[in-house]
């Protein structure tokens, strides 16, 4: 998911659903220069295996609310 939204400036919402994240490793910048988002909700997300997280709501100027749910960062190096 590395860069999967990066840049993306006109984005205000986004809806997860039941997205499968369970073998996912990367989250670099995942959301890195969304200027416009402002709340997200991540608490369908599977986080067990992701190892990077850098910048993953960096330049999110906006971002005023993350929900994580149960967030599991045991492998985030």
């Amino acid at each position: 998911m590395e860069s999967m939204f990066e840049n993306c400036i006109n984005l205000e919402n986004i809806y997860f659903g039941n997205i499968d994240t369970s073998s996912v490793e990367n989250m670099y910048s995942l959301f890195y220069g969304c200027s416009k988002l402002k709340s997200i909700d991540l608490s369908n997300f599977n986080t067990s295996k992701v190892k990077t997280m850098e910048w993953m709501f960096g330049f999110c100027i906006n971002l005023e609310n993350i929900y994580f749910g149960n967030i599991d960062t045991s492998s985030v190096e």
